[in-house]
Order: C-alpha cells, then sequence, then structure tokens
C-alpha cells in the first residue's frame, strides 16, 4: 500500500526549513531541527524529502516557481521586448522585496 503524502504538510516542511536555513544557515540547520519545529518526527520529514539535499532544492524549486508565476501574471500580450524586459526586472525586485526570506535563502 502506498501512503499518501500531504501537501500542507510537505509545505510545512519547506516553510520551516526556509525560516531556519535563513536563521541559521543551511549548513548549521539540521533536518532534525525542521522536523520539530515542524511538529513532526525526523522520520516523517524523510517520508517527504528522503536527503537534506533534496529539501533544499524543493526549496529553491518552490521559490523559483512562486516567482515566476508573480512575474508570469505581470505580463502583458502586446508588451515590446523593453516593456517585457523591464517588467521581469521589477517584477523580480518587487517579489524578493516581498519575500525578503527567499531572498535571503537564495542569497546564502
Amino acid at each position: 500500500m502506498v501512503r499518501k503524502l500531504d501537501p500542507e504538510k510537505r509545505e510545512r516542511f519547506l516553510s520551516t526549513a526556509l525560516s531556519l536555513f535563513v536563521a541559521n544557515g543551511v549548513q548549521n540547520t539540521s533536518t532534525a531541527e525542521i522536523a520539530k519545529e515542524a511538529g513532526t518526527a525526523a522520520g516523517t520529514l524523510f517520508l517527504y524529502f528522503p536527503t537534506k539535499q533534496d529539501l533544499i532544492e524543493a526549496l529553491v524549486v518552490k521559490i523559483a516557481r512562486e516567482q515566476s508565476e508573480t512575474i508570469t501574471a505581470m505580463l502583458q500580450s502586446g508588451q515590446s521586448a523593453r516593456e517585457t524586459f523591464f517588467t521581469i526586472w521589477q517584477g523580480s525586485i518587487q517579489w524578493f522585496l516581498e519575500n525578503m526570506e527567499a531572498y535571503q535563502y537564495n542569497q546564502q
């Protein structure tokens, strides 16, 4: 029987990892700390992310996807290349200002 994983729990792990990585650094944050802070056992975390590297990569993908979706929604058909570039540039800066933890994580 295949266990169905809870998407909300996955998001909680990612959110918790982001906060701890920003506060303590990626190298100084253990998976046990992430699981504890998320309110679960370490074994539960490994059901979602078999390794710490998998968690790190999932967090990078999540941040990139959220930023991309926001910027894509800002783009309008018919924009010139210059306007499109400016929208992407401005949208990136705006998104990171509104998501400071994601910015701080990316800086690591």
